[in-house]
């Protein structure tokens, strides 16, 4: 439910022509092993049984991260909802090179800024990085 409510936040953001723009964050997906079905597989086969809406909504999960980002002309902010620990903020360019990368104890500080003003424009990736969660990014500057 605070995704849920972190994402209206955002949408409403940007509907109301707040200069910045939100970064969705989700974890990393592995790509399928050796003798595993692939995504595009399973979808297939799970819409092509017979199921009733109740069974799907009892087998739907849904997982809480509670981080949020945004960037801007002047700075990158991660917002944490909650105290992680201590956490990682990774930016990397186009050709996978570490940007900046800041490392903040979210159980004092809720908040890592990066400075934006002297990138240049492009594609960029955040990773974020708590115990054993990482969650990535993309985004244009």
């Amino acid at each position: 439910m605070k995704q849920l409510f972190s994402l209206m936040l955002m949408l409403l953001s940007v509907l109301l022509g707040y200069s910045n723009t939100p970064i969705i964050l989700n974890p990393p997906t592995p790509p399928p092993r050796i003798g595993e079905e692939s995504m595009t597989t399973m979808s297939f086969s799970i819409l092509s049984t017979k199921l009733s809406k109740k069974s799907i909504y009892e087998s739907t999960s849904f997982a809480y991260y509670p981080v949020m980002a945004n960037v801007d002309e002047v700075a990158l902010t991660v917002t944490f909802t909650e105290s992680v620990g201590i956490a990682n903020v990774l930016v990397y360019d186009a050709n996978d090179q570490l940007v900046d990368m800041v490392t903040v104890d979210t159980s004092s500080s809720n908040e890592a800024v990066i400075s934006t003003e002297t990138w240049t424009s492009g594609s960029y990736k955040l990773v974020v990085t708590y115990g054993t969660t990482t969650l990535e990014g993309n985004f244009n500057f």
